[in-house]
């Protein structure tokens, strides 16, 4: 493929105004993770029978607040982060998978993907949570 119709294709897409982005990025932040994080486990643990514990959350349950608190700040970090940036998009900006910012600092300073780590450690921290009470409805208090 030539250079023209690379830069052709490259031209079409979806674009929208700087102003509309921090709008559509609150709402992937605000609804679709947290639907993928808290939604998906909390399905699956209507598929499951309820054990439940008995006398509370025990103390290797309560270890796993620990990641996840991690991975929850780092979530956070990362929202605001982003936020601040917006003044340095483009006027249009393209819905598409390339970066429009290079991000260097926060927790991009210390991981390159610092959201696959926040995720992971989301993850480890539900299921450390509710590991010893042996049902899959525990990753449902993870929500709150």
């Amino acid at each position: 493929m030539g250079t023209r119709e690379a830069d052709k294709r490259r031209s079409t897409g979806i674009t929208i105004p700087r102003w509309m982005a921090p709008i559509v990025g609150l709402f992937a932040w605000l609804v679709a993770i947290p639907l993928v994080h808290c939604g998906a486990p909390w399905a699956l643990s209507l598929l499951t029978p309820r054990y439940g514990w008995t006398e509370g959350p025990g103390s290797w349950n309560l270890l796993g607040l620990i990641p996840l608190a991690a991975g929850v700040a780092v979530v956070i970090w990362v929202l605001f982060l982003g936020l601040a940036q917006t003044r340095n998009l483009p006027e249009r900006v393209r819905l598409d998978w390339t970066p429009k910012v290079l991000l260097m600092r926060g927790p991009y300073a210390f991981s390159r993907n610092p959201m696959y780590v926040a995720e992971a450690a989301l993850w480890l921290g539900c299921a450390t949570f509710s590991v010893a009470s042996k049902s899959w409805s525990a990753l449902w208090y993870c929500a709150w």
